[in-house]
């Protein structure tokens, strides 16, 4: 077993360091980032490689066009893997398994992020981002381990101001503004009871709040949902709204129908929002 007082030693810069615990083994915990076909379950939409030492990983999330390779430094299964990016940015990605009270403590260390000020939001999306994936880690390995799942997913770039989102995201009222016709989200560990535009009912325990992001887990489609935010341009200052789920066992027509009337509801959002266009029109993930 690794000891929990090592693991910074491989990792420099800032970094990104959370944990969860779940009533899950820790060989199904490994196999969820060991094995591709695993990892597809859960976290990305497409990956190739397994955790053997010096071999190649790729993570693709197709929708965001974005795929991330890594090497693999260390791979001591169920315990420990430890992994290095590649590219002009190169960072480290360690997890950790171990035994715990309760069942089996996940720790993520993700480091090598600059320190200087001006990375600051993009820090904080970056673990926002990790503890919202943790969530849902915990919540596939207790309760959809091994099935295969379709997603939907709307994404905009767009400017808003981060307090007046957190309101429209978390505030019953403000869900009403775009997305529900009553209900409210809780606090995480509680449960969940939304009534959707339309009429659509989601349940479910609510999974995690990061304070920008929510992650809720959605009974009706043996599924979850998340409402995210994060930068998508250092430049131009632009950030991005996503609303995005998963079905384990939903059927691919189900999804569609489900991401068209989140497509609706985002357009609500953006509205509210009072966004002043600066892409070109039509520009759409």
């Amino acid at each position: 077993m690794i000891p929990m007082t090592e693991a910074r030693a491989d990792h420099n810069g800032r970094a990104v360091d959370v944990e969860v615990v779940t009533r899950s083994t820790p060989a199904k915990a490994w196999e969820a980032w060991a094995d591709p076909a695993r990892l597809v379950e859960w976290y990305t939409d497409r990956a190739t490689g397994f955790a053997l030492p010096n071999q190649m990983l790729r993570w693709s999330n197709d929708r965001l066009k974005a795929e991330t390779t890594y090497t693999v430094l260390s791979s001591m299964p169920p315990n420990r893997l430890l992994l290095e990016s590649t590219g002009p940015a190169p960072s480290r990605l360690e997890v950790i398994i171990s035994a715990a009270r309760d069942g089996t403590r996940i720790r993520l260390i993700h480091s090598g992020f600059p320190l200087t000020p001006d990375f600051d939001e993009h820090y904080v999306a970056i673990a926002s981002g990790w503890r919202m994936a943790m969530a849902i880690l915990r919540y596939y390995l207790e309760f959809q381990f091994g099935r295969s799942r379709h997603s939907f997913f709307v994404c905009r770039p767009m400017r808003y101001s981060a307090p007046r989102l957190a309101s429209l995201y978390r505030d019953p009222a403000g869900l009403q503004e775009w997305l529900t016709e009553a209900g409210s989200l809780g606090t995480p560990g509680g449960r969940v009871h939304l009534v959707l535009r339309g009429g659509r009912i989601l349940r479910g325990d609510m999974l995690a709040d990061t304070g920008t992001e929510v992650a809720m887990a959605w009974d009706e489609i043996n599924g979850a949902l998340e409402l995210k935010s994060f930068p998508w341009d250092r430049e131009t200052g632009m950030r991005a709204i996503c609303v995005r789920g998963w079905g384990w066992g939903l059927l691919a027509d189900q999804a569609l129908e489900i991401e068209r009337e989140i497509q609706s509801a985002v357009d609500r959002l953006e509205t509210v929002l009072e966004v002043v266009p600066t892409l070109a029109p039509g520009l759409r993930v």
